[in-house]
């Protein structure tokens, strides 16, 4: 079974982080989404690969936000300790995200755990992690930087591989 996915980046206006990264927010969702119907379904092994694929592009659009999206943010932002807190909290939801996506990943193959109550924390999590996200940080970002110092970031964001 295969969700539908929003059309691929490459239609979209490519000069914006902001579209850039809520276009792969909505293609994560798609991949969570297949995931859990299989799962629902009765097709684990299925569940298991969908899982698998949401968990690595989850895992790859952590790393590009928290290498080259944050640091960006957080040089221009100003001095001192404010630089930072811009970013800590998305940073600290990160490592929550990604604490849940490890049990799950525990939990498919092993049926022991309440897939059910980890998902639903999961999802409660990036949805009001994407939220601000895409309200706030990316058009913040998108109004600090330059068109070509954009456009830098989105080809480096285009050749990072999955994981």
């Amino acid at each position: 079974m295969s969700a539908a996915l929003p059309a691929a980046p490459l239609e979209v206006d490519r000069a914006q982080i902001a579209t850039a990264l809520h276009w792969d927010h909505e293609r994560l969702d798609g991949l969570e989404r297949a995931a859990f119907d299989a799962w629902a379904e009765g097709d684990l092994a299925e569940a298991r690969a969908a899982f698998g694929r949401f968990a690595g592009g989850l895992r790859r659009h952590i790393g590009l936000e928290e290498t080259l999206v944050f640091p960006e943010l957080d040089r221009r932002v100003g001095a001192g300790a404010s630089r930072e807190l811009r970013t800590a909290s998305l940073r600290s939801e990160h490592r929550q995200i990604l604490a849940l996506v490890a049990a799950i990943e525990l939990a498919v193959r092993s049926d022991a755990v309440p897939i059910r109550l980890l998902r639903r924390h999961l999802r409660e999590l990036l949805t009001a992690h994407s939220r601000k996200e895409d309200q706030v940080l990316y058009p913040l970002v998108d109004s600090l930087l330059r068109p070509d110092e954009r456009g830098i970031i989105l080809r480096r964001i285009e050749l990072l591989p999955e994981q």
